[in-house]
C-alpha cells in the first residue's frame, strides 16, 4: 500500500477512530521519532514494522496530541 492510498483514511486504535493526516507536522514528528527522515523513509521502503508504527503514530498525532507510541 502506498502513502497516497492511506491519505485521509481512517484507522481504529483502542476503539477510537483516527484520520491519518500526512502534512508537514506529520513528517516533522516522524523525523523526531526516527532521528533521521531519510532513514525513516528507507526503513518504510524496506517495510520495517517499527517505521510503519512511527508513521502511523506521526499521522494520528496531528489529530490527537495525547497519543503516544505505546498507546
Amino acid at each position: 500500500m502506498r502513502a497516497l492510498e492511506l491519505k485521509n483514511k481512517g484507522i481504529k486504535l483502542s476503539n477510537k477512530e483516527y484520520e491519518l493526516k500526512f502534512d508537514m507536522n506529520t513528517f516533522c514528528e516522524l523525523e523526531e521519532v526516527c532521528g533521521d527522515i531519510n532513514k525513516a523513509f528507507e526503513d518504510l521502503q524496506n517495510r520495517k514494522v517499527k517505521a510503519i508504527r512511527a508513521l502511523i503514530y506521526s499521522a494520528i498525532k496531528a489529530e490527537d496530541k495525547s497519543v503516544t507510541l505505546s498507546k
